[in-house]
């Protein structure tokens, strides 16, 4: 039987590229492409591919929720992402949210081929890229974002509170220090963390998924 793959690919040329590919072999049968989050969940749900090959840098969902619909569709496909964003605090959510595999787009197609085949038969299959972040996260290594870690303990208290969308005045409340102290240390973390203001840590935490691990 051959392995039916679904593709959401934002980029018009780089899908046309991938159809090709995957319509030259014999063991694979392309079910669909979509361009969008929302519609690679829904078609996910009406094809049932066993591998979906899921772009980045689709624009209408997080690459995260879409990848959570995916695996929650029955039956689940294995969801391999094809990216160029290889950093860590974007990898960590995803494997927990029960990625397949990685491969980086600058890999060769053949390379893109055999990732391919080894989801598909239940096998995990990382890029060379990140295979150090992949191993630091089965190791338990990989709690936070690396900005988290150069938090202070005090901070990490503060941003607990700050993602819960709770104000300044009930935070200096709960961890008994004043107000002015609260707010010296939203402002530190948000240098930290590089973000303009308090929605955006909320917004960056949801995205990523590590607001539960604080």
């Amino acid at each position: 039987m051959p392995i039916r793959v679904l593709i959401a690919e934002a980029h018009p040329a780089t899908l046309r590229g991938l159809c090709v590919l995957l319509e030259a072999v014999t063991d694979m049968q392309l079910l669909a492409t979509v361009a969008d989050g929302a519609a690679a969940i829904e078609r996910t749900a009406d094809c049932m591919p066993d591998v979906v090959l899921l772009d980045s840098n689709l624009s209408d969902l997080p690459t995260v929720e879409v990848l959570r619909h995916l695996r929650a569709a029955q039956p689940p496909p294995q969801v391999l992402l094809y990216s160029d964003n290889p950093a860590p605090a974007y990898i960590y959510p995803l494997l927990d949210a029960d990625i397949a595999g990685y491969v980086h787009k600058t890999e060769p197609l053949e390379v893109l081929l055999s990732a391919l085949r080894a989801v598909a038969r239940g096998e995990p299959w990382f890029t060379s890229q990140v295979q150090a972040t992949v191993a630091a996260w089965v190791q338990g290594d990989a709690a936070f974002p690396p900005e988290i870690t150069t938090l202070t303990e005090r901070e990490r208290d503060v941003l607990c509170y700050v993602v819960q969308g709770v104000n300044n005045t009930a935070i200096a409340t709960q961890l008994q220090i004043s107000t002015h102290t609260v707010v010296r240390h939203v402002s530190s973390i948000l240098k930290k963390l590089g973000c303009s203001n308090r929605l955006a840590v909320v917004a960056r935490a949801l995205q990523e998924g590590w607001q539960s691990r604080l």
